[in-house]
């Protein structure tokens, strides 16, 4: 993308593009079962997992930790981390908690735990603005030294106002302009405005003379469409259009919002959607409308109803994905095949495609590593601190070097490279990853 555009996107589009971008799970709901088909990724072992990872995911992963194979010894005092996460509510994200919890979980069992000691997730649930600070002042009661906020679109910044900077806060997948601009928060990818420059990018890798643009019709999704990405292509001499389908509507409406872009006859399209389901909905709107053109979207969109609806992704060889990690159905990257099976073995593989899930599960290995270079008996909140100034990537299944904050438009964003993904030759596949960072 063309630097001159970068500072403004930015400043301009954080609010909208959180939301868009970081709230997408799997319908935001783990299914009751996975769909059928060959993929890898959309279907559990069986119901309990298989048991254990198997040794390539063990070798993985405890490469990533640092630590030794094996299990954690219990009679030792655990490491604490707090984990918050949105759910029981609507919108509700409980997928990002499991994989937290079997993320642990591999930490306790294969990976060693922190020097032996056992790594224990304290968690919190949010569903309103108060419970935020509700679950901070828990925290802080506890003394804990380092937390992890999955993913919220409310009280993300009571939480941390009332942190206050005690302890540092790993976020998973920001959803607010809070998550990205709070002292002390860190995302160990290029945030979710970092998926909109990749976005840009990629639907401009083409060099296009028109460009449709689909999104929903809340606030922030016009604001994006309309006044922040139509402006952004023409400067960059591309003439964009912009079309709205019902946050909430039915396949005419999105087929309508889909004419109305002028994807049809368009040289590339950008389309945004919160769910897969709404994803599926626009691939089916274009299919039905013809379009040819290239499809830019979020590794969103790659979540089970969409896979299943598409034929195992064969059906969408003209999309491409940008996300804040690696795309878990990707079968050439090895820390993406340990997740998946990990998950598999511990009986959740039906989420491991869901929304940004990965991160939470690289979060988590993460602070174990720092937990393991500072000693088990040493952590603290400075401590944390320390390790995440120093640490320069790359994270577990993210690309690129990090450098929290490098963007003083967006101080927590550490990493500065947008992983792309796409269903080519049979298999999801990494791409080139794309540079957004100055």
């Amino acid at each position: 993308m063309h630097p001159s555009v970068r500072p403004w996107l930015l400043a301009a589009a954080a609010s909208a593009v959180l939301v868009l971008a970081g709230c997408g799970g799997d319908d935001d709901a783990p299914s009751a079962s996975a769909p059928s088909g060959s993929t890898p990724t959309t279907a559990a072992k069986d119901a309990a997992g298989s048991g254990a990872p198997d040794a390539a995911a063990i070798a993985e992963t405890v490469k990533f930790t640092g630590g030794k194979a094996g299990k954690a010894d219990p009679s030792l005092s655990p490491v604490v981390v707090g984990v918050v996460n949105q759910q029981g509510g609507a919108p509700a994200f409980p997928e990002y908690l499991e994989t937290a919890k079997v993320a642990a979980k591999l930490v306790n069992e294969q990976l060693g735990g922190v020097g032996g000691h056992p790594l224990k997730l304290e968690t919190c649930i949010v569903q309103s603005e108060e419970d935020g600070q509700r679950c901070a002042s828990e925290f802080l009661t506890k003394k804990l030294s380092v937390a992890i906020w999955t993913i919220g679109v409310v009280g993300n910044q009571s939480f941390y106002k009332t942190v206050a900077g005690k302890f540092p806060v790993l976020n998973s997948s920001n959803a607010t302009g809070a998550d990205s601009t709070t002292p002390h928060v860190y995302t160990l990818d290029a945030g979710s405005g970092g998926i909109l420059k990749g976005m840009v990018g990629l639907s401009t890798a083409s060099k296009p003379k028109t460009l449709a643009i689909v999104s929903d019709d809340s606030d922030a999704g016009k604001y994006l469409g309309g006044q922040v990405l139509v402006p952004t292509f023409k400067k960059l001499g591309v003439n964009a259009k912009a079309a709205f389908y019902p946050v909430a509507g039915t396949q005419p409406e999105m087929v309508s919002a889909i004419q109305a872009s002028g994807a049809p006859t368009a040289d590339s399209v950008l389309f945004l959607g919160p769910t897969p389901s709404v994803c599926l909905s626009g691939y089916k709107a274009m299919k039905q409308l013809g379009v040819q053109a290239p499809v830019t979207g979020t590794s969103v969109c790659a979540g089970d109803d969409f896979v299943a609806g598409t034929d195992d992704g064969a059906g969408v060889t003209n999309w491409t994905f940008a996300g804040l990690a690696r795309n878990a159905r990707i079968t050439d990257d090895p820390q993406a095949t340990a997740f998946r099976d990990v998950m598999d073995a511990y009986g959740k593989g039906d989420l491991a495609a869901a929304g940004h899930v990965l991160k939470t599960f690289g979060d988590v290995l993460a602070i174990t590593r720092w937990a393991t270079e500072i000693g088990a008996d040493e952590v603290t909140a400075a401590a944390y601190e320390k390790a995440i100034a120093a640490f320069r990537g790359p994270a577990f299944a993210v690309p690129g070097a990090l450098q929290c904050g490098w963007d003083r438009a967006a101080i927590g964003v550490c990493g500065k490279t947008v992983p792309v993904s796409a269903f080519r030759d049979g298999a999801w596949k990494s791409l080139p990853d794309i540079p957004v960072g100055g």
